[in-house]
C-alpha cells in the first residue's frame, strides 16, 4: 500500500505540473480514475480499522503511522487536487477515529 501512496502523491503533483497556458484552479485538476480508486481503497481500509485492532496489533500501527505521515505531507502540498485531498482527509480522519494518530 505504501507504493500506492507514492503513486497517489506522484500523480497528484504531476497533474499540476503539466504545462498549461493558464493554470487550472486546483478544484478543476483532473485526477485519474485509478488514482482515485487507490485513494478510496486506502480510505476504506482505514475506515475498517477498529481501536481495539490498533491497540492490540503493533503491526497495524507500524504500517499506518508512516502512511499517515505521508498523507499529511501530501495534504500540505498546495497543488494536491481537491478530489484527492478529500479522500486523503477522510483516510486521516478514519485513522484518527481508530487511534492510529
Amino acid at each position: 500500500m505504501a507504493g500506492a501512496l507514492g503513486v497517489l502523491s506522484a500523480v497528484a503533483v504531476q497533474a499540476t505540473r503539466e504545462p498549461q497556458s493558464v493554470p487550472a484552479p486546483i478544484e478543476q485538476v483532473v485526477v485519474s480514475a485509478d488514482t482515485l480508486a487507490q485513494a478510496r481503497s486506502l480510505r476504506d481500509e482505514a475506515e475498517a480499522l477498529t481501536p481495539t485492532e490498533v491497540w492490540l496489533d503493533e503491526a497495524v500501527r507500524e504500517r499506518w503511522l508512516p502512511l499517515a505521515a505521508d498523507l499529511e505531507r501530501t495534504l500540505q502540498h498546495p497543488d494536491t487536487p481537491s478530489a484527492l485531498r478529500r479522500e486523503l482527509e477522510a483516510t486521516l480522519a478514519a485513522l484518527e477515529r481508530a487511534g492510529v494518530r
